[in-house]
């Protein structure tokens, strides 16, 4: 175990509802290890874990996210910050990779070649996809070993045994990856690096269950769905997604911290879980002063640096999602009627970039909720998840606190908030009550008819 990280007991609670389409192969394996290992916690001290690590031990770090657990936030800074981790002794193989090719010297001509970076080689992803399965599930998508991309395996190879370097791969893909892929990588680690951690990082349930939802949804885009014209609604509503898609269950289940961090205990003795939810610092300081064995500089230098907004954030899609109802209905016609060679002769004349229908139709509502009528966005009439659904949910969430939330759970608090989840973030807009109601019947007759004396 790394210096200074605390060991608490694993929670012996019967996995909830949502574990009951575990794989075969996996469920006997998975009850075991949820009852007889143990997770290790980040601890507080930087000092005392920074200066016990000695230069001559190779350490390598897999950050396994999972998904929506400020990962994007890790791989920025750790990019940013690729410098100090060298002076630590850290290197992430996409950057050697750089590196070798920035230093790659013609043989005849003696002077540097100038070669264009392939654009995969900043990406960790590929170096996860090498631990999936060579034929991806239904679940994985496009996530397979066919997108591995081995030059990144070698120059992880090439840090340990030629430079003799630790390692540094952060990729959220890691916690969708199958217990035979978890013992790939053990293979690949163990045999090249004295310690080696897998961190992952614990939100809770019912929070990071809409936050993932919200961001399947980002490949919906507003403009494409209005011209296809094709489905009901814009975005499959949570209540959809949970009651009758089972490839969404099944990716909340297994790539979520719970069921992650419980195949890497099969194969690796310090698996360490950052607390999404302890404010006492930063995730980023957790991540590189805390876990990270040996980093003094890297961490001394984040300290200086003032911290950016969130990155990779979700937004509220309400307004899109009644922009596209009331279109799909017929209340409103929001396709562009200007023919492209029109529109951008227009643009041109004018200097400026021509908002789309849509956008303009986005906006308009937004307004008149907000400026008009000096409501919020949550102020629509909603329908929420029924008691079935939030009672698994509020399950899960309550096994994963006691597992990963510390020595002391404030169940009551933790309830009050999951409470407000149940009347907001958990419910989707009721489109009949509010494409019935007279004000907004209103709304979109005047609309549609300011579109349709601009064209």
């Amino acid at each position: 175990i790394i210096p200074n990280v605390s060991n608490t007991s694993a929670a012996a609670d019967s996995a909830g509802k949502h574990n009951k389409h575990l794989m075969k192969h996996e469920e006997d394996v998975l009850s075991s290890i949820y009852h007889n290992t143990t997770v290790s916690v980040a601890a507080e001290d930087v000092n005392t874990h920074n200066t016990k690590s000695t230069p001559k031990t190779l350490n390598a770090v897999i950050h396994i996210g999972p998904y929506k657990t400020a990962t994007t936030a890790i791989q920025t800074y750790s990019d940013k910050l690729d410098q100090n981790l060298a002076q630590d002794g850290y290197e992430m193989p996409w950057k050697h990779l750089q590196l070798q090719l920035k230093l790659g010297k013609d043989a005849t001509q003696k002077k540097n070649i100038d070669r264009k970076i392939p654009s995969w080689w900043c990406k960790q992803v590929f170096f996860a996809l090498c631990f999936f399965q060579s034929v991806p599930t239904h679940r994985m998508k496009k996530e397979s070993a066919e997108g591995c991309k081995r030059e990144l395996l070698n120059a992880g190879a090439e840090i340990s045994q030629k430079n003799h370097n630790s390692l540094l791969v952060s990729a959220e893909q890691f916690s969708n990856v199958e217990i035979e892929g978890v013992e790939k990588l053990h293979e690949y680690l163990s045999n090249r690096w004295d310690n080696v951690t897998i961190v992952a990082a614990y939100r809770r349930y019912y929070e990071w269950i809409v936050s993932f939802y919200n961001e399947r949804q980002k490949d919906v885009i507003f403009n494409d769905a209005i011209s296809a014209n094709k489905t009901d609604r814009l975005l499959p509503s949570l209540y959809h997604e949970l009651r009758f898609n089972s490839v969404f269950n099944e990716e909340i289940r297994h790539k979520y911290t719970l069921s992650a961090v419980s195949r890497y205990q099969m194969y690796f003795d310090n698996v360490v879980v950052m607390n999404y939810h302890d404010k006492s610092k930063s995730i980023l300081e957790r991540f590189y002063c805390d876990v990270l064995p040996g980093a003094i500089e890297t961490c001394r230098k984040l300290k200086s640096i003032k911290m950016s907004k969130s990155i990779n954030t979700s937004h509220s899609r309400v307004y899109e999602e009644l922009a596209y109802a009331a279109h799909r209905r017929g209340m409103i016609n929001i396709k562009e009627k200007l023919n492209a060679k029109s529109a951008e002769e227009s643009r041109r004349q004018h200097n400026v970039k021509k908002k789309s229908n849509a956008k303009l139709v986005e906006e308009s509502i937004s307004q008149h909720q907000e400026k008009t009528l000096n409501l919020t966005s949550y102020d629509f009439p909603r329908k929420c998840l029924p008691d079935d659904i939030l009672n698994e949910i509020w399950s899960t969430s309550l096994e994963a606190e006691k597992k990963f939330g510390g020595d002391e759970v404030d169940e009551s608090t933790m309830k009050d908030e999951f409470d407000k989840y149940s009347k907001t973030s958990f419910c989707e807009l009721d489109l009949d009550a509010i494409l019935h109601s007279p004000l907004w019947v209103k709304f979109f007759q005047d609309q549609n008819q300011k579109l349709q004396a601009e064209v």
